[in-house]
């Protein structure tokens, strides 16, 4: 080993570290003549030549003096023993085992040669106790193995990697593109059935994890069929325990594929089981693929929208036809029969504030929280919208109009809508009011308005967020203009319900102000894994509150209880729950702050994911590939044996020597606490000896 002391700074200021020794010495003891007479020649330059180290050696620390140590290491070449630990190596668990403790007797043997490094893995990388296998992991990802070993040894002495498997991924990339660039060799031991059997089995189910209530939602189903020629089959779809679609399958070959698509009907709000089942024949050796389970969320999510208006105009229309289109709108016009509900998300005030009778139901829609789109018309008196407690304003110049284009504001962020700025400037002009518009900033505006041939900073459409309170404002009539510019254009009306639809769904979001949040970290878990579920707890004042007690009453498809408590963190609450059962999970979640209540719930899901028994004939195709496009070589287990001795015989990588450096500060070492500790200790001795003070 070798060291060497260094500073960050220039070596100059060692320099400037010893003259400052010397300088103060001299002005200690020689600078006044009188320390040198009263203490004497010799005794002045013992002192002094202390002061020197004392003084020299604390400026010297001040420059942040440290120690690099050098050491040379000889790393060995690294094979790392990547041992599959998912559920379909539990067929042959015992012959596993086995492989793993030869592969224990061959590593002894090579690690003279070799550092052996074992390496379990499933879905991710497991380092502890890898010498054992658990074989429970849900998923096997070959591919993300093969690269996560890589990048751990990545600029370390990797030799080779030794790779325990059946073949079988059910995750991820291909094991293939991922060897394109591995620069050591992959030898594979394969494990397992090749033989094929006949077998009926569901591949893949694809849906949505979520729908509307009333809606259709497509279902498809991977279907795979191996050796069952000339055999006739049924899949049935079950939704909540009711079978809602059957079809029949003829498997037309032995190789059968085929793509099934199912339509189904969301009718039940809250989380839905939907089970596959396929026929089950008597000489299938796997029976477990021939079902399937998964969930789908049933929302009532559909706004509802309310158009307001005294009198019948072309825009009502317009409006109404283009926010149904969208399916998640449900949309109603009033006329002269206006109920502010608590319930709407969206009032549209067509023609609006002509009266103080209307301004009295803006103000309740406003109290209420119910956002709102007013429509300006001819009708506009701008005394009565001025007297409303919104911060917008108008500042009419008369009781005239102006015709307006539209121009879209680029810079506008609350949604996109940019690559249709020409098209949007091609529509035809508004009818809107002569005056100015106040209280907003430039943020808000959607559209400008263009008279003529000048673009002016008025809005012609704009949506303003207030204290959390959303509203927006189009500055003009005719909008029904728009839809047939739009069809004239396009031959269709998507942009005119795009415009619409977007400033809607804007302006209806509702502020989630809840004082009790509880939410789980996702909306699906597997079997194995810890359903964690995090809550958040507010006064009146929207400040998160620790110190309380957030209850938790779950419930499972069977409707048995289960009751919680939350911990308390330092952020949020918390709550882990381990090995549940698979299925659908609702839960209410309740607290208190002083004598208010306050409850929140929702829902999640615990899937029994069965990828590892879909197929479970090994594939020693793929490791015969991954070993030759490494330059490794493919093993049997029945001769694992010559692993060891080909290892051995043709050495893979090289024994490098590393340089090693490891820098310390110089002031941690302890030794000189007692070495300026002792200086001091003799220079004061001396000074008293020699009677100084």
């Amino acid at each position: 080993m070798k060291w060497e002391l260094t500073t960050v700074y220039s070596t100059w200021f060692i320099f400037a570290c010893i003259s400052l020794g010397v300088l103060y010495a001299w002005v200690l003891y020689f600078y006044n003549q009188k320390n040198t007479d009263s203490l004497g020649g010799k005794v002045v330059y013992v002192l002094s030549f202390f002061r020197f180290l004392l003084v020299g050696l604390l400026s010297f620390l001040l420059i942040e003096p440290v120690i690099r140590h050098m050491n040379y290491v000889d790393q060995k070449p690294i094979m790392v023993m990547l041992v599959d630990d998912s559920k379909s190596m539990d067929l042959m668990r015992d012959s596993t085992q086995k492989i793993i403790n030869k592969l224990n007797t061959i590593g002894e043997s090579l690690s003279n040669d070799y550092q052996i490094d074992f390496v379990r893995f499933d879905k991710s990388l497991h380092y502890a106790d890898s010498k054992t296998v658990e074989l429970k992991g849900n998923e096997t990802n070959i591919g993300r193995a093969l690269r996560e070993v890589k990048s751990q040894y990545f600029n370390q002495n990797l030799g080779g990697v030794v790779l325990v498997t059946d073949g079988i991924h059910n995750a991820g990339v291909n094991p293939l593109s991922v060897s394109e660039n591995y620069n050591v060799p992959i030898y594979t031991i394969g494990m397992g059935d090749t033989n094929q059997y006949a077998d009926l089995r569901i591949q893949d189910v694809e849906c949505n994890s979520m729908a509307y209530l009333g809606s259709n939602f497509k279902c498809l189903v991977e279907l795979k069929a191996d050796k069952l020629k000339d055999k006739d089959a049924t899949i049935q779809i079950l939704i909540n325990g009711s079978e809602v679609k059957r079809k029949d399958v003829f498997l037309s070959s032995n190789q059968f594929f085929k793509e099934i698509n199912f339509n189904l009907e969301a009718t039940k709000i809250g989380v839905n089981r939907i089970d596959v089942k396929l026929t089950v024949f008597d000489y299938e050796k796997n029976r477990k693929n021939n079902s399937a389970v998964f969930y789908i969320d049933v929302i009532d999510g559909k706004r509802k929208v309310q158009i307001w208006s005294e009198m019948p105009h072309p825009d009502i229309g317009m409006m109404k036809s283009s926010i149904a289109s969208n399916m998640n709108y449900e949309v109603q016009v009033k006329m002269n029969q206006f109920v502010v509900d608590r319930q709407l998300d969206l009032a549209i005030l067509h023609n609006w504030f002509s009266s103080q009778s209307q301004l009295d139901l803006f103000e309740e829609l406003k109290m209420n929280g119910v956002p709102v789109l007013c429509v300006v018309g001819d009708r506009f008196n701008p005394s009565y919208f001025n007297r409303g407690s919104q911060n917008i304003k108008f500042k009419s110049f008369g009781r005239v109009s102006n015709s307006t284009l539209p121009i879209l504001n680029t810079e506008f962020s609350y949604f996109n809508v940019k690559e249709k700025a020409g098209l949007i400037s091609q529509y035809p002009p508004l009818k809107s009011p002569y005056g100015n518009w106040q209280g907003f900033s430039s943020n808000d505006i959607f559209m400008y308005q263009k008279i003529g041939n000048v673009e002016t900073k008025e809005p012609l459409w704009l949506m303003h967020d207030e204290n959390s309170y959303r509203y927006g404002v189009i500055s003009g009539t005719g909008l029904w203009q728009w839809k047939l510019a739009d069809y004239e254009q396009n031959k269709n009306h998507d942009l005119t319900k795009l415009l619409f639809n977007q400033g809607l769904q804007y302006l209806s979001v509702e502020e989630n102000k809840k004082l009790l949040k509880v939410q789980p970290i996702k909306s699906e878990f597997g079997t194995k894994e810890p359903v964690v579920l995090q809550g958040e707890l507010y006064n009146q004042g929207l400040e998160f509150v620790k110190g309380y007690e957030i209850n938790v009453l779950l419930n499972d498809e069977q409707k048995k209880e289960y009751r919680y408590t939350m911990n308390d963190q330092d952020v949020k609450y918390s709550l882990t729950l381990n090995n549940l059962n698979p299925g659908s999970y609702n839960y209410v979640a309740s607290a208190a702050i002083g004598s208010q209540k306050l409850s929140d719930n929702g829902s999640f899901v615990v899937m029994d994911l069965q990828k590892e028994l879909m197929n479970q004939t090994a594939d020693f195709d793929l490791l015969k590939r991954l070993a030759i496009k490494t330059s490794g070589r493919f093993y049997e287990p029945t001769i694992i044996d010559s692993l060891g001795y080909n290892l051995l015989s043709n050495k893979v990588g090289k024994t490098q020597i590393l340089d090693q450096h490891k820098y310390t500060d110089f002031i941690r070492f302890r030794v000189l606490f007692w070495v300026i500790f002792l200086i001091l200790s003799i220079e004061w001795f001396v000074r008293k000896w020699a009677g100084g003070y």
